[in-house]
């Protein structure tokens, strides 16, 4: 993905105007800046009237010390609620 840069007469390496992300990019991206993961939702439906571009809503969240417990293959603990 190239960036979009046009002229600026204060500064000669131009100004970015816009940056097309893909969905995947977009999720890496806040990950990489953030530490959250990020899920997509699309809601193009013309059943209900949904149709055309920038549909797509994104929600991004930290995960728990529980879940990276749990994902690591460890057991949940009796303390568990005291680490959400």
């Amino acid at each position: 993905m190239k960036p979009d840069y046009h002229c600026n007469p204060i500064d000669p390496t131009g100004s970015l105007v816009v940056t097309e992300w893909g969905g995947d990019e977009l999720c890496d991206f806040v990950f990489r800046a953030s530490g959250m993961t990020t899920t997509i939702f699309n809601f193009y439906d013309p059943r209900l009237g949904l149709k055309g571009e920038f549909l797509d809503v994104l929600i991004s969240r930290k995960v728990s010390a529980v879940e990276l417990l749990c994902k690591a293959g460890s057991q949940r603990s009796s303390f568990e609620g005291e680490l959400r």
